[in-house]
Parts: C-alpha cells; structure tokens; sequence
C-alpha cells in the first residue's frame, strides 16, 4: 500500500506485462554488498638527476610505494524489476547496485530517485626521500693537502597520488525501452567507491552509473 516501505533484496518481481508499485518508498538493493582494500607496499631506490646548482654531484630517490585496490569482499544477487512492457512505480526510489527495466516505457512518480552503483578504483600513494649528494674542496694555506668534504641535502618526495579505475564496477541501472518518465523532486545518481564516497556524480539524464 501507499504507506509500507517495499523492500526488494537479492530477489526478482518479472512480468512479461507491466508492473505496477505503489508503496511510500521502494528500495531495490543487494542483500549483502561489503567493499573494502586490499593493501601493497613497495619499496623503491633509483638514481635521479642531481640538484643543479654547482658541486653537487649525485642524487638517489628511495620511497615507499603503498597501492590501495578497491575490492568487493561479499555480496549477494543484484535485485530486478523486469517487466516485458511498461513499468510505473508510484514511490520513492532507492536503487542500489541491481536493475529496474522495462521493455516499454518507464515512469517513476515520487519524492526522490536515488540510484547507486560501484567502481574499483586503485590509489598509488609514493612516500621518500630525494638525497643530493654535494662535495667541496677545503683549502689549506698554500694548497698543501687540501682535501675533498662531503655532504647531503635531503628533499622530501610526496608526489599526489594517483587514482585510476579498475575492471570491478556494479552499475545500478534504471532503464526502459521506451520512454523514460522521472517526476521526482530529487535525483541522485551516484557512482561509490571501496569507502562508499562518490567518485562520480552523473547527470540527471544519464541513469546507469559505473558504466
């Protein structure tokens, strides 16, 4: 009815006809969906060009390489709304991570729209030192065994960090293959990451994120 809470979890509701949900809020959802990180430390020396001022001579970078992978570590079934012909639903709208499809046209009438899906993403984090090793001569009165010092200039090296996406994404699609009716007064149709932080905020037209 129009005040209960529809609650759709790792399951189906099919018809090869239409659909029709009427209730206060809908939720469509995996049962279970837990991301997280898996962590990889690297250590790393190499040469590099020395600072450019004169009498240094040579330079090392050694750091330390943390790469941060997004990863699903449990989940259950994507939800689906699938409907041979039309699907209207008279709600509110949660979609997270599973599917809401009709082969003719689509109409969500409610408060808000909410559709949720999930990107991997890789963070590499580098953390060091850059050592430039300088020299210099000490001179002694009439040059007589003059001989040769030694010393470091230490530079912190802490370069931003990278993030690129993987290949493990869960979209929460939202899609007809008729027309496409969504008269909400909000709509959120958001990409997260392995920390559920959006990563991507996509434009109202566009109801299918973590393409």
């Amino acid at each position: 009815t129009a005040d209960k809470h529809l609650l759709n979890q790792s399951a189906g509701i099919q018809s090869q006809g239409s659909i029709h949900i009427t209730a206060r809020q809908f939720t469509n959802e995996k049962t279970v969906f837990e991301t997280g990180w898996t962590t990889r430390n690297e250590n790393h020396s190499m040469a590099i060009d020395p600072l450019p001022e004169e009498n240094y001579y040579s330079a090392t970078r050694k750091f330390t390489r943390e790469i941060k992978t997004g990863a699903i570590l449990q989940e259950t079934a994507a939800a689906q709304v699938l409907a041979g012909k039309d699907i209207t639903i008279d709600a509110a709208v949660i979609n997270r991570y599973s599917t809401i499809a009709a082969g003719g046209d689509l109409t969500i009438r409610g408060p808000s729209l909410e559709n949720y899906g999930y990107q991997g993403t890789r963070i590499t984090t580098d953390v060091g030192t850059d050592t430039h090793r300088y020299k210099w001569r000490k001179h002694r009165k009439f040059h007589h065994n003059c001989t040769w010092r030694y010393g470091t200039t230490p530079i912190d090296y802490t370069p931003p960090a990278t993030v690129e996406n993987t290949e493990s994404s869960r979209k929460g699609i939202v899609s007809a293959g008729g027309k496409v009716s969504i008269q909400s007064g909000t709509e959120k149709n958001i990409t997260l990451d392995a920390d559920k932080k959006a990563i991507q905020n996509q434009p109202k037209t566009t109801l299918d994120p973590a393409i």
